[in-house]
C-alpha cells in the first residue's frame, strides 16, 4: 500500500487555485453565450449559423455542472486542509508531556 503525504498549505492553496479557475471558466463560459445571445437577435442569422449556436446552448447545462464541480472540489481541498490541520494540531496536543 502506497503511501499518502500532502501539506495542508499545498491543498489550500491548489483549491483556491480551483476556485479561482471555476470563477474564471463561469466568466469564459457566460460571455460566450452572451456572444451567441447577440448573433441570434441580429436582424438575420442564416440556418447555419442557428444550427451552430443551437449547438452551443446545447453544452450550457453542461458546461453549469463542470463549473460547479470544479468550484466544489476546490472547497472540498480547502475543507480537507483545515481538517488535516486540525487533526496533526489535535495529534501534536495529545503527544505532549
Amino acid at each position: 500500500m502506497g503511501v499518502f503525504s500532502i501539506s495542508p498549505v499545498a491543498l489550500t492553496a491548489s483549491g483556491k487555485k480551483m476556485i479561482e479557475n471555476a470563477e474564471s471558466f463561469k466568466t469564459n463560459s457566460d460571455n460566450i453565450f452572451r456572444a451567441v445571445d447577440e448573433m441570434i437577435r441580429s436582424d438575420y442569422i442564416s440556418p447555419d449559423a442557428l444550427a451552430i449556436a443551437n449547438q452551443i446552448y446545447s453544452y450550457k447545462d453542461d458546461l453549469a455542472r463542470m463549473c460547479s464541480t470544479i468550484g466544489r472540489y476546490g472547497q472540498f481541498c480547502i475543507t480537507s486542509s483545515s481538517k488535516i490541520e486540525a487533526t496533526q494540531d489535535d495529534i501534536i496536543s495529545k503527544t505532549r508531556f
